[in-house]
């Protein structure tokens, strides 16, 4: 029996995020039932491109969305797409892109392919709402974003939770320091590195976190993320101006080494204004580190205050301030906390569940 071809989307591989995510996933998935196809608009020649390649995944370069104006040309628009794609003879398109756009699941029907739609969003936006609506299947990678039974009767019964996980392989308290981080960036020997895995953003707040570093010099904050020139990275650097914080601010831009970057961190933070499930926080949770997220993080489902991490609120600053002081002041806690939110994802997100989870996805959209 030929392998189920599986299309995934993606607009491009050259940030952190879903690809490097799904390609662990793809590393581990049984190839002799299902031949994935990676699907982008542009190539940029990024490790992520690489490491598909390496794998042996094909990856086509095409537009799978279509502009909606002019009008009167949008059908033949569309049917030329779903042409193209229909060619590649794959049995289900999953998509991982993250905007409102509605010609992607009618391309992928008209393609003959049942359209997976990879995040739940807010029904309030009647765009969002018809793009669930088309979608044949929608997949929640946690119990927090799957809220559709409650808003949305209608939309509930395509829903399916494969829950995120981390391979404990790679993310671990025993992966080799390689990075040579503190000696690189020339910190004291008594510096406290909270490493912020995060795309540099409004929405994933490093401005919290630095208002929660006033006055304590020890602290040193390493985002890992891009982009570093835009209106967020400037306003991240005047704010550190103003609160003198510039020699304790660290852009690193994107991290490969993500794994590596953790051990050599003492916590790792996210306080993101909203966020489904930052698999940056499951990461460090299996590294063994102390974390730290806000109220707002989907991430509370399995970090719990006091047990295996901290939860604070993002607008607090004094909050935010004392929580880093508790993992400075008392290691031993940290430690504990940090070492029982790696047997959480021990516990509860081996990859191999996962796998498994995408793999019964598709058998059964491809039944």
């Amino acid at each position: 029996m030929q392998p189920k071809r599986i299309m995934i989307a993606f607009p491009n591989l050259d940030t952190a995020g879903s690809y490097i995510h799904v390609t662990r996933v793809l590393e581990r998935i049984d190839r002799s039932r299902f031949e994935p196809v990676i699907c982008v608009k542009r190539l940029s020649d990024s490790d992520g491109e690489k490491k598909i390649r390496q794998l042996g995944i094909q990856i086509v370069v095409a537009p799978f969305t279509v502009a909606p104006r002019p009008y009167r040309s949008l059908l033949p628009r569309l049917w030329r797409a779903a042409r193209f794609f229909r060619e590649l003879r794959c049995t289900i398109w999953y998509s991982f892109n993250y905007l409102s756009d509605l010609s992607e699941p009618i391309i992928a029907r008209l393609a003959r392919m049942k359209f997976i739609n990879a995040r739940v969003h807010s029904t309030e936006n009647k765009r969002w709402f018809l793009r669930m609506f088309l979608a044949h299947r929608i997949v929640a990678i946690s119990e927090d974003t799957a809220h559709l039974p409650k808003i949305m009767p209608l939309l509930a019964r395509k829903l399916t939770i494969v829950q995120s996980s981390i391979p404990n392989d790679i993310f671990s308290p025993h992966t080799p320091k390689r990075l040579k981080l503190r000696e690189h960036l020339q910190l004291p020997n008594n510096a406290f590195v909270i490493a912020y895995l995060a795309t540099l953003c409004h929405n994933k707040a490093q401005d919290r976190m630095l208002c929660g570093m006033m006055g304590n010099p020890r602290v040193h904050l390493v985002c890992a993320g891009a982009p570093l020139v835009g209106p967020w990275a400037d306003h991240l650097r005047a704010l550190a101006t103003s609160k003198g914080l510039v020699s304790q601010l660290h852009f690193l831009g994107h991290i490969q080494d993500t794994a590596a970057l953790l051990a050599e961190s003492d916590a790792s933070a996210l306080l993101s204004r909203s966020e489904g499930l930052g698999v940056a926080i499951l990461e460090a949770m299996a590294s063994g580190l102390p974390c730290m997220v806000s109220r707002e993080n989907g991430i509370v489902e399995i970090l719990h205050h006091g047990d295996n991490g901290w939860v604070v609120d993002g607008d607090d600053p004094e909050q935010i301030k004392q929580c880093i002081l508790q993992m400075m002041n008392n290691p031993e806690e940290a430690k504990r906390r940090g070492m029982r939110a790696r047997q959480t994802i021990l516990d509860l997100r081996h990859i191999d569940n996962e796998t498994t989870g995408y793999e019964n996805v598709f058998t059964a959209m491809s039944a």
